[in-house]
């Protein structure tokens, strides 16, 4: 699906999800094997992902790697669980699955 179009990463109210800040951030397409691998954001600073939803328990899923470049995901939730800071070999992906409240 190479017509889809990439959405920029910044929150906006209307979509109710995105990085409270876009700078130091980028959307990359790339020709992945499937569609949730094909694009993704890329950042070079720590940044603050926000989704708005009703109050609640959720289990956040986290998909990351790239298949051309390294990369070192990391996760944290505002109850302060953390995981991640492992460096992912390009063409490596991982799923991580957090709880949030």
């Amino acid at each position: 699906m190479t017509n889809l179009r990439l959405q920029e990463p910044e929150y906006t109210v209307f979509r109710g999800y995105g990085f409270s800040s876009a700078e130091g951030c980028q959307t990359v397409r790339r020709n992945g094997p499937d569609l949730l691998r094909e694009d993704f954001v890329e950042g070079t600073e720590p940044a603050t992902f926000c989704i708005e939803a009703p109050r609640g328990q959720y289990e956040l899923l986290a998909v990351s790697g790239d298949e051309a470049e390294e990369s070192v995901p990391v996760l944290e939730t505002q109850q302060g669980l953390r995981t991640g800071g492992e460096v992912m070999k390009a063409g490596r992906f991982q799923c991580k699955l957090l709880p949030v409240i």
